[in-house]
């Protein structure tokens, strides 16, 4: 009977050192937002700097990833503009196919090194 009561006390334990990281998590989540909202131009509004001040990379791996993501995503929008260039026949056909062979090939690229990192990281 006592070890059931001690197994209680425990969990009870382990659940309110749980709420207390939650709560301490939600406070610099708020500070964060508090944050957001003072920078930019008075009005709110995130730039490029504020963007970059509020989020911390913690390791060098990670910071690679975001950067390879990042880059992956905006060929993956290049590809996309371009598209619609061809749609509204402001890009020639051997244009577009040249303009979305380059871009795949760089987007393949990326993709690559994001696989290398991810392999570093196991």
């Amino acid at each position: 009977m006592g070890t059931a009561m001690e197994d209680v006390t425990e969990k009870l334990a382990e659940l309110d050192t749980n709420i207390k990281l939650l709560q301490t998590r939600n406070q610099e989540i708020e500070t964060t937002l508090k944050a957001q909202q003072d920078m930019g131009n008075g009005s709110g509004e995130l730039t490029a700097e504020s963007l970059d001040s509020i989020i911390t990379i913690p390791d060098p791996f990670s910071e690679k990833i975001v950067h390879t993501v990042a880059k992956y995503n905006a060929l993956e929008d290049c590809m996309a503009a371009v598209k619609k260039g061809f749609e509204k026949d402001a890009v020639t056909l051997p244009d577009f196919l040249k303009q979305v062979r380059m871009l795949a090939a760089k987007q393949f690229k990326q993709r690559s090194k994001m696989q290398k990192i991810q392999d570093a990281l196991t």
